[in-house]
């Protein structure tokens, strides 16, 4: 995350946008002028880029640390549920307000939808999901600094692989991972 206080006029709005509270803003009211004080607590980040694309001066640049896509089967998510919402931490999945039945024609409601602006594809949601194939995670590049050891190149594969959540079988609530083929 990279901060420009030149740009910044202290209006809080990263402050009320950032899910994790790692950015706080002291200000004072000096004539007509805003000045203040920002701090970021880089460590906390979890790079959702809510800060940085609500910020009306783009003061705040944020780049994920995941590339890829997510997909969501919402016909498949058993109703009542929201799970996947609760525990993203970015705040990227949400429960879409229902239509009336008079649009609803003959489409199905969703009932889990994903902003893929603020997804960060942490997998989180994947995880926790008690149904089978209703996301499907797939990343394809990460953003890391240093020299790629042997490690971290069985890391990357391992991260790297398409994956859903599948029941286990037999034992209620209970959830695992399962790999996926290659597309």
């Amino acid at each position: 995350m990279i901060w420009d206080e030149t740009k910044c006029d202290a209006c809080k709005v990263c402050v009320e946008a950032c899910p994790e509270e790692c950015i706080t803003v002291e200000r004072e009211v000096i004539s007509d002028k805003v000045d203040g004080k920002v701090s970021i607590i880089q460590d906390n980040c979890c790079t959702c880029t809510w800060c940085s694309r609500n910020c009306p001066t783009e003061a705040i640049t944020v780049e994920k640390i995941f590339e890829g896509d997510i997909e969501f089967h919402a016909e498949k998510c058993p109703g009542g549920c929201s799970t996947c919402a609760e525990i993203c931490p970015a705040n990227a999945i949400y429960l879409p307000s229902a239509k009336p039945a008079a649009e609803m024609g003959h489409e199905i409601e969703k009932t889990i939808a994903v902003n893929k602006d603020y997804c960060i594809l942490c997998g989180a949601c994947v995880n926790a999901c008690p149904g089978e194939d209703i996301i499907v995670l797939q990343r394809t590049g990460i953003r890391v600094k240093g020299t790629e050891t042997d490690l971290f190149k069985r890391i990357k594969e391992k991260l790297f692989t398409r994956r859903t959540s599948k029941v286990k079988e037999g034992i209620t609530g209970q959830v695992g991972l399962k790999m996926m083929e290659k597309a």
